[in-house]
């Protein structure tokens, strides 16, 4: 597939139908931000329209592009005035952009990518921020359903600050909200009961910003942040409790979980994971999660991979390669990073006992000169 062309860019969003592939992406001409879609026609990128306006050039070029049922190109974001515009949907029906529907107040509003949601009815879901001056500045967030361009309030209005902001709907349609808090420091979480957003969970501000989050079809919000550390993780809400899903490669030197994403109507979570070599050199893998197991990651579509059982184990557990490469070397590591053991691999099926060591967590690491994989390892 060419290259969309060369350009200096803020956000890219890019929506797949089929065969059909569209991106969006904003940038800075002249003084102001406008956002630009182009399509692939099978040969080359094709813009629809013309560009649509954000903001000022301060503005951060934030909006949300997503198709709608009919693949109908839909933008959220757009203004009609370069500052503190009130923000507008846009369709592309064929031609031109034309305005579907402008919120009222709502220019404190930052749409991102994952803030709008199509049910199988094609009703648009969106949340908005806006805010008072009296008695005291305060921020409300008002969630929306859309249909046709009319507008229904969906729950009661939710008082705090928002950012970031990702909305979904469940395997049964229930909307659910999950955003950061700058004020509180915190990643919020809530689910519609009645009326009522209720909230089913909440973080501390100690693991960071939300960059993304998903929701899965049984209703479990799946979320990673950008922590201070070079250790990344993903995180669940199961049960109003945060739960952390520990995985290969995301304990370690890994620079980034790069964009994750639950489809339609699965609990599988799927994260690309960029991690940093022994060599300083990037690599970037791919990893799956069944909700429905327990919380860990595994690798997939990797020659290299390997299992462990069992695990917890007593100590003595067993190491399975199916693809046994030559000089690779095991190497555990305890909880501080303390190294406690080492070997070479010598065939597909090694035994190892550290009967020796104390109870708890332990990282067990695959390497030789080509690939370089992890697993956690609990003695019990």
């Amino acid at each position: 597939m060419p290259s969309p062309g060369t350009f200096p860019v803020n956000n890219v969003d890019i929506e797949v139908k089929g065969n059909n592939y569209y991106i969006a992406y904003s940038g800075v001409r002249g003084a102001n931000m406008y956002v630009f879609v182009k399509k692939f026609n099978g040969t080359s990128w094709n813009q629809l329209g013309d560009s649509l306006l954000l903001g000022n050039s301060g503005s951060g070029g934030h909006f949300d592009f997503i198709l709608d049922n009919n693949e109908v190109p839909t933008i959220l974001g757009v203004v009609a005035v370069p500052l503190l515009g009130e923000k507008q949907i846009m369709q592309y029906n064929g031609s031109a952009w034309v305005n579907y529907f402008t919120f009222s107040g709502s220019a404190a509003t930052i749409f991102g990518e994952s803030s709008t949601i199509f049910d199988a009815q094609n009703k648009l879901y969106c949340n908005t921020q806006g805010y008072v001056t009296s008695p005291a500045f305060t921020y409300f967030n008002v969630a929306h359903m859309i249909d046709a361009g009319t507008r229904t309030t969906v729950g009661d209005t939710i008082f705090t600050s928002a950012n970031a902001h990702v909305f979904k709907l469940d395997g049964s349609g229930t909307p659910y909200l999950c955003y950061n808090n700058a004020l509180l420091a915190k990643t919020m979480a809530f689910k519609l009961n009645g009326n009522s957003w209720n909230s089913i969970a909440d973080t501390t501000g100690s693991i960071g910003t939300l960059l993304n989050a998903d929701l899965s079809s049984n209703g479990k919000f799946v979320f990673n942040t950008q922590g201070t550390n070079l250790g990344k993780s993903l995180y669940i809400y199961e049960n109003s409790t945060r739960l952390q899903m520990d995985s290969l490669n995301v304990q370690g030197m890994v620079a980034a979980i790069s964009d994750m994403v639950i489809p339609p109507g699965s609990n599988d979570v799927y994260t690309l994971v960029l991690e940093i070599k022994a060599n300083i050199a990037q690599d970037l893998s791919v990893m799956k999660h069944s909700i429905t197991g327990g919380n860990s990651l595994n690798e997939i579509s990797n020659s290299n991979s390997f299992i462990v059982y069992p695990n917890p184990t007593n100590g003595i557990f067993t190491i399975n390669q199916s693809n046994t490469q030559p000089n690779t070397m095991i190497t555990v590591y305890d909880a501080l990073g303390n190294m406690i053991h080492t070997a070479k691999m010598n065939q597909s099926n090694q035994q190892i006992d550290l009967s020796f060591a104390a109870k708890g967590i332990y990282f067990l690491r695959m390497s030789n000169d080509s690939f370089q994989s992890q697993r956690k390892l609990i003695i019990e």
